[in-house]
């Protein structure tokens, strides 16, 4: 798997860059506030200069209905895991409403909201990443995953739990422990959106999405644009294409491209059509243009496909 791939590159990296380096003992890297909430950190000047991605903050906060974050940027990225109870997240205008085996992965970076359910207070587990590769990372996981995910196994939870531990325990080598721990944990949102356990909570984004497929359907033989799916669901074409991401995982115009390939190989399999005519009927300039777009997202031209299904 490509994204599993890059991730697995990256983690090697990882790996010779811990053996280069000589671990500097510092301080416990936990204030005493920060303790009390069940919150630890990591000492910025090793990690930063050292880990190409590592947990800045790790906590649990433990059924507390007033827990509420609502900030315009923070310089990083956080996953949160809901082990018990009910959680709320909202970024892009997008309100995801989570309970207990949800996990969510957020770009702080960009205005969010999050907290517990007054009603129903949750035990949260999660911890903050960052480092200089920590955006390409956060971008695979979130182009592969989507920001929701419902787990049934406690892998993950407990490499949570692992990670608030290791802090909570200090010692050198909890700066290696807690990154790898992470890296881990964001390899395994991919392979558990690939078992096809991703969820979409917000009603608004499901029909987002029901509605911008119903489009697509009936203009397969145009060239759609950009702005024509935003106004189909009225919104801006800055709003719409971060809210179709934050929904789905893939860009609008990527998300057509995958729709017309996908009527294209039901054509090829199951119709007499021409490639040029199945060109022209999905709105592509000519056949050329269709065809370096199916080879690109399938591996194999339309002519190879047409030929091995006979």
């Amino acid at each position: 798997m490509l994204w599993l791939r890059k991730i697995r590159i990256i983690l090697l990296f990882f790996h010779q860059k811990c053996y280069d380096v000589q671990i500097e003992t510092e301080g416990s890297g936990m204030t005493s506030n920060l303790q009390n909430r069940g919150v630890f950190s990591s000492p910025g000047t090793f990690s930063s200069e050292h880990l190409p991605l590592y947990c800045e903050l790790a906590g649990i906060i433990e059924s507390n209905p007033r827990f509420l974050i609502d900030r315009v940027y923070y310089p990083g990225y956080v996953v949160m895991f809901v082990a018990e109870g009910k959680f709320f997240a909202e970024q892009f205008d997008i309100l995801h409403r989570m309970q207990a085996g949800d996990v969510m992965l957020m770009d702080l970076h960009e205005k969010h909201r999050y907290g517990s359910d007054p009603d129903d207070p949750c035990r949260l587990l999660w911890f903050h990443f960052t480092g200089r590769t920590a955006r390409e990372i956060f971008s695979l996981v979130h182009d592969a995953a989507g920001p929701l995910l419902h787990v049934e196994d406690h892998w993950l939870p407990d490499r949570l739990e692992e990670i608030v531990t290791t802090y909570r325990e200090g010692g050198t080598s909890r700066f290696y422990t807690t990154s790898i721990l992470a890296y881990e944990v964001l390899i395994r949102m991919i392979q558990i959106s690939d078992t096809g356990d991703r969820t979409l909570s917000d009603p608004r984004a499901e029909e987002l999405v029901k509605t911008v497929t119903r489009y697509i359907e009936t203009h397969m033989d145009s060239a759609i644009a950009l702005k024509e799916l935003a106004g189909a669901v009225n919104l801006s074409i800055y709003h719409f294409s971060r809210y179709f991401k934050a929904c789905t995982g893939t860009s609008p115009m990527a998300y057509v491209l995958l729709k017309k390939i996908e009527k294209a190989r039901y054509e090829l399999l199951y119709s007499s059509k021409s490639i040029g005519q199945i060109a022209a009927s999905l709105g592509f300039s000519d056949q050329s243009h269709l065809w370096r777009t199916f080879r690109q997202i399938t591996g194999m031209s339309p002519g190879m496909l047409r030929k091995r299904s006979t």
